[in-house]
């Protein structure tokens, strides 16, 4: 218990530092989904290198091919993480 009779789980927490983590992991999530954007774009552009490269008769680096096998999964995955939590931070509000 707490000075003001409740429960030390229910006080609340300083509205600075409270908004300070807030913004935080507001910051965090932002970046976490900046980066999975940004790895799904640039396998789709793998992709399309490949894509390109294959109709003009040239031999694609294999690269490309691990590229785009390996992002395309791990930002579906990153974005489905990302569309969870908006759910369940959504059924907290």
């Amino acid at each position: 218990m707490t000075e003001t009779g409740r429960p030390a789980h229910h006080q609340a927490h300083s509205s600075s530092g409270s908004a300070a983590a807030a913004r935080e992991n507001a910051r965090g999530w932002a970046i976490f989904t900046v980066a999975a954007t940004v790895l799904a774009v640039v396998s789709v552009g793998s992709l399309a290198a490949m894509l390109l490269l294959k109709w003009a008769g040239a031999a694609a680096w294999p690269g490309l091919a691990w590229i785009a096998m390996i992002g395309l999964p791990v930002a579906f995955v990153m974005m489905g993480i990302g569309v969870l939590r908006a759910i369940a931070r959504r059924r907290s509000l």
